[in-house]
This record gives C-alpha cells, structure tokens and sequence, in this order.
C-alpha cells in the first residue's frame, strides 16, 4: 500500500485499503487499477468492471460520492481526454451537489472540461488558481439536502 503518494502542503494523499474510515480533510487516491469510491464514512477499493475504458473512474467515484452525500459534495473536472467525469458530475448535480469545471481555454487538454460543460449544467468555470478560495468557501457554507425522487434513488 502506498501510504504517501504525494504531499500538498501538509497533507498526504492516502491509498486507503477497502473499508478504510475516511477522515476529516484528508486527501485519498484510487490504487492502480482499482475504482476508489465511497459510502457514507468509508472508502470502498473495488476491482470492478473498467467504467469509459477506464479503472480507476472518476465517474464511479463521483457517482458514489453524489449518493452517499448528496448536496455536500463539490466535483471538480481538470484537463484531460475524451469526456471522462462528465457523467459522474451529473450525478453531483443531480443529487444537489456543485459542479466545478476548470475553464478549457486553460486546459492544456480541454475535452473534458468541454464534455462537462456540454452534459452538465456547471456552477463554475474557472480557472485553476481560482479553485482553492472557492473550495474554501464552499466548505464554509451549509446546503440543503437534496431529496433524491423515487427513481433517483435506484438510478
């Protein structure tokens, strides 16, 4: 297991094992070809189907982040290829979440943040130095639950 695999600021991102309980402001990463996605308190590490072709996916860790936490989650889509997280970020929203795109004018490649934009209707495209003090703003607010409907909940 890789306890560190990189350090921002004083934070260590965790490979967590499967169960692992996460923990207040601590930052987690997928093991490699695992999915990483969560149930309310926990981390679960699943080997499951490839989502887009891809394991780990940002789909299925948003899609599971999005049930588990409904309004309290942010998602946030960075450069990259072909449409990976546009779906996970519907359901964000679709559970109440905030969908958070980085402007594709900066991307160094901008499918992604552009499949977002065009699949989701986005609360904020901006640039990546922008991100930080708008996290920490968001983190600061309370948001209402959203209720999920009947057929949601068994999306």
């Amino acid at each position: 297991m890789l306890s560190s695999a990189l350090s921002l600021g004083e934070r260590k991102a965790i490979e967590p094992v499967n169960r692992q309980r996460l923990m207040e402001g601590a930052l987690y990463v997928a093991p490699p070809d695992h999915h990483l996605l969560v149930e309310y308190g926990e981390a679960l590490v699943w080997h499951g189907p490839k989502e887009n072709s891809q394991r780990p996916s940002i789909n299925a860790l948003f899609r599971s982040a999005a049930v588990a936490y409904g309004s309290d989650v942010a998602g946030i889509v960075l450069s990259g290829a072909l449409d990976d997280g546009a779906t996970g970020l519907w359901w964000i929203k679709r559970h109440g979440g905030i969908a958070i795109v980085q402007d594709p004018r900066e991307a160094e490649a901008p499918s992604m943040p552009q499949a977002a934009i065009a699949t989701v209707d986005v609360d904020y495209c901006l640039p990546v130095r922008d991100m930080a003090p708008l996290l920490v703003r968001l983190a600061g607010e309370s948001r209402p639950r959203a209720a999920a409907t009947a057929g949601e909940a068994n999306a």
